[in-house]
């Protein structure tokens, strides 16, 4: 690993030798080494690391040689043909570009890489002084919070910003079957592995052969071992004993991914119990569940493939979370309570029934809440004063549910991913239900238009990905989205809830009277 390559380096410094350091900062086509690595090269030749090999890395040497006795920095490129690429240390034609300058950096590096720190060490190419960044740099924090050494165009010039941070860990809860294939799977991707499992019959080095195991409880475990930026956590017992704890303690911390095997109901319930244990809803977040990209995976081996593949996908390209809205909608005439009023603005325990709904949406994971006003907009608005939503007014309300959704669509961000439709007349839907549905949006994973349902029965709200914005733009009349679901059930997915509150409304008279506690508005 390149991190032992700045400690042994650092180590030679400590000895009294001279060090130059050698940095892969371009390839086009094929190279050996990937952007980033690195070559030290002692003062008497002694070398550790490794930019290429072949004839490359000889004269990167003989380059390193030349700074060491004092020459200046070097920038070297390297192109051959595919005739030639062995020859010179490359798989098939290509070009690489190394930077050959001293080590005096070393040190700094080693402390800050002892510290666990993320920060990136700058090489200027334009003849500027090289410096350290940490992620609260704007410019080199993309590069650094996605681990990716890069070229980064600074108000100083053109910087190589060379990525370090903490050691890539993988820590498996559960030395189940699918650990077999993940352990070797991870080992070799460049992560240092622990198996924790308290079930010494499963966790035990003659099935796991020379892998760091342990066998406390995983909440204890992981609090000792302490979780930094460049650990993952992989949970895969079923077991909520085992599970959970380890979960809780994981989603609260520093680890870049945290991934739970099981299916969208057991997610659901799930992130119940983690609610009720007192996790917040940003912690909530931060879990990939089901774990995995959507490759397919049935065997114990390929899912242990797709899970290394969302893992690397994280790490490299960033947890970037989908952008997803409400749109409740606010604008019927309430055709259905016949002369009894609006029921969206009859109380129950002394709120308005377009408020509970509303808030119950405020309070989940949506990132902004539209409210569609139409019949009785003052009313409505009234009932919501204070609370912070966007009030979209549709003046066709009159021809139908159709043309609300419509308003709403089109009053969406540019930058929504999804948006989940609520009609405004369910009171009792709660955070925790509309998170579920939230939670299941998954397009890599075909999981494009998502819904809840009770006991077998589809209910609301409906999620639906911005693919299919342009089909909710276009139902006309009294029309639902159910036409659309019914179109894409391919990318359809139910989420299992476990009261009847996603299948409730509030439409009649007698839907009111057989409520306790309804006030006389």
């Amino acid at each position: 690993m390149d991190s032992d390559v700045i400690f042994t380096a650092n180590s030679w410094i400590d000895s009294g030798h001279r060090v130059a350091l050698a940095t892969v900062i371009s390839t086009w086509g094929s190279a050996p080494r990937p952007v980033g690595s690195l070559l030290a090269v002692r003062d008497d030749g002694l070398m550790t690391g490794s930019v290429s090999g072949g004839c490359v890395e000889n004269m990167v040497v003989h380059a390193a040689t030349d700074v060491l006795a004092g020459g200046p920095d070097q920038l070297m490129e390297f192109g051959v043909s595919a005739d030639d690429a062995w020859a010179v240390g490359l798989a098939c034609g290509g070009t690489i570009k190394v930077h050959v300058g001293s080590g005096s950096a070393v040190p700094e590096i080693a402390r800050r890489l002892k510290a666990k720190d993320s920060f990136a060490y700058c090489l200027h190419l334009d003849g500027g002084q090289s410096y350290f960044a940490t992620p609260a740099d704007p410019q080199i924090a993309p590069a650094i919070d996605r681990d990716t050494s890069r070229h980064v165009t600074t108000p100083g010039g053109s910087v190589f910003a060379r990525v370090f941070g903490p050691e890539a860990r993988l820590l498996i809860i559960g030395a189940v079957h699918i650990a077999l294939p993940l352990v070797t799977i991870a080992r070799a991707a460049g992560y240092e592995v622990t198996l924790i499992d308290p079930r010494t019959a499963f966790a035990h080095n003659d099935r796991f052969p020379g892998v760091t195991i342990v066998t406390e409880w995983p909440d204890d475990a992981l609090e000792a071992l302490g979780l930094d930026g460049g650990t993952a956590v992989v949970t895969l017992t079923h077991d909520p004993k085992i599970d959970d704890p380890a979960l809780f303690v994981a989603l609260q911390s520093k680890a870049f991914y945290v991934g739970a095997l099981g299916s969208l109901k057991t997610q659901s319930q799930r992130r119940a119990r983690l609610q009720t244990m007192g996790l917040d809803d940003h912690s909530l977040t931060r879990l990939h569940g089901p774990v995995g990209l959507a490759i397919g995976a049935a065997t114990p081996a390929e899912i242990a493939i797709a899970i290394m593949a969302e893992i690397t996908h994280v790490r490299r390209m960033g947890d970037k979370r989908p952008q997803m809205a409400a749109i409740v909608l606010a604008a019927g005439a309430s055709s259905r309570m016949r002369d009894a009023g609006n029921k969206l603005t009859r109380l129950i325990d002394g709120k308005a029934v377009i408020r509970h709904t509303v808030e119950a949406a405020l309070d989940s994971r949506a990132g902004q809440v539209l409210v569609v006003t139409g019949h009785d907009a003052a009313a409505i608005e009234q009932a919501l004063d204070g609370l912070p939503v966007t009030l979209v007014h549709n003046p066709d309300h009159a021809q139908g549910m159709a043309s609300s959704i419509r308003a709403g669509i089109r009053a969406l961000p540019s930058d929504c991913d999804a948006a989940m439709i609520l009609p405004g007349d369910m009171p009792f839907v709660r955070p925790l239900h509309l998170n579920a549905v939230l939670a299941a949006y998954s397009p890599s994973k075909n999981r494009s238009i998502c819904r809840p349902i009770h006991n077998g029965q589809p209910g609301h709200p409906v999620l639906f990905g911005r693919d299919y914005f342009d089909a909710l733009l276009s139902l006309d009349g009294d029309q639902g989205a159910r036409v659309i679901v019914e179109q894409h059930r391919d990318v359809l997915v139910d989420v299992a809830v476990s009261d009847k509150a996603v299948l409730t409304d509030l439409d009649t008279p007698e839907s009111f009277a057989a409520l306790k506690g309804e006030s006389k508005s």
